[in-house]
């Protein structure tokens, strides 16, 4: 009787091994099916071939890579809870934390994804990228200064990483460095062809007054999408720079037809349509660009300045002293304010702003000085 048992555990125990020897053929075959098919950018059937894999064995490496597919087909949902458990089931890497704070970045839960990124960081401190995209964190949070110096490193460690030189031109631009910024857009495009970047580099040319090359810039950006509205509004500023209203205006008019809630689109058709003389279409424009927000001292001086074009002195008056409330530096509020009230027979007052601008260093108001009898 013993010796039947001890039979029957014999082969129960050989059994046992045959099956863990076919399961790790299994596995082996499996794993290098989807190894291949990933190789191959075939992300869908690698995705289903690590499934297979995983539902005979689980193993922190499957995990991971089964979270590698899932972020390239941009399902970064599905990623994150991979490579959660890839370090649940033990994997530590620096890798680890990496793509997975790339998930919650593009998730745009930048809370999540710094604390990953700072945990990588932990696990391994020269690597550039950790370093890219905790400063673009901090860019989406306008800490530039902190940005620039995680970017700075970045370059430093890994001076061919595309991204580092994106979000250090972005940041540079908002810093005011737009020599800086279109340095790093320039040597972004020498790695990759993102059209974003020449968004970028346009905007940067624009502050350097270099118009037309800012024009190309966003030519090429609205070729790859043609409903990029802060491509048409930014261009139509550099044509509006450049004395083209007519440009200008069609711009707008593009930027507006794609997003309609851009106040600043509104404001700038309507100093379009003032230059073209189209006072009526600019006034449209001005009170629908206020209706959205835009109140500052500009737009109550060239909606004034309108005004008087149109003939509407008392709404002139009222909106070009108001710009003159809001900023008393503004010395094309004081112009047209003298213009206005010297229709309006009031002499003394015409006399008193156009001298006012002159003072704050408005030419125009100088010619028309001379012209009124206002002594001393």
């Amino acid at each position: 009787m013993l010796n039947k048992l001890l039979l029957l555990f014999f082969a129960g125990f050989v059994f046992c091994g045959a099956q863990a020897q076919k399961d790790e053929k299994i596995q082996d075959s499996l794993f290098k099916k989807a190894a291949k098919e990933y190789d191959e950018a075939n992300y869908k059937e690698a995705y289903k071939t690590y499934s297979a894999f995983l539902h005979i064995k689980n193993t922190d490496y499957a995990f991971y890579n089964r979270g590698l597919c899932s972020y390239t087909m941009t399902d970064y949902k599905d990623a994150i809870n991979d490579f959660t458990e890839s370090i649940g089931h033990g994997r530590n890497q620096y890798d680890v934390y990496y793509w997975r704070g790339l998930c919650y970045f593009f998730l745009e839960n930048y809370d999540m994804a710094m604390a990953d990124f700072d945990k990588g960081l932990t696990l391994k401190n020269d690597f550039g990228g950790l370093y890219t995209y905790k400063g673009a964190c901090y860019y989406y949070a306008k800490k530039y200064i902190e940005a620039l110096d995680l970017l700075n490193t970045a370059i430093l460690l890994q001076n061919d990483f595309e991204p580092a030189y994106y979000f250090r031109g972005i940041v540079n631009y908002y810093v005011k460095d737009f020599a800086g910024s279109l340095a790093d857009c320039n040597k972004a495009l020498s790695l990759t062809k993102y059209y974003d970047t020449y968004f970028w580099r346009g905007m940067a040319n624009a502050e350097l007054k270099k118009y037309k090359e800012s024009i190309t810039d966003y030519d090429t950006v609205l070729a790859h999408n043609p409903k990029y509205a802060d491509a048409y509004y930014n261009r139509g500023l550099s044509y509006y720079d450049m004395g083209n209203y007519k440009k200008a205006l069609e711009d707008n008019t593009n930027s507006i037809s794609i997003d309609a809630s851009n106040a600043d689109a509104y404001y700038n058709r309507a100093l379009s349509a003032f230059e073209l003389a189209s006072y009526t279409d600019a006034e449209k424009d001005f009170n629908a660009a206020f209706a959205l927000g835009y109140k500052d001292d500009k737009i109550y001086c060239w909606r004034g300045a309108n005004y008087y074009w149109m003939g509407k002195l008392g709404m002139a008056l009222e909106d070009l002293t108001k710009a003159i409330t809001l900023n008393p530096a503004n010395d094309i509020a004081y112009y047209y304010r003298g213009l206005t009230r010297k229709n309006n027979n009031d002499l003394s007052g015409a006399c008193a702003d156009l001298k006012k601008s002159v003072s704050l260093g408005y030419a125009y108001a100088k010619d028309e000085l001379s012209k009124l009898n206002c002594g001393k």
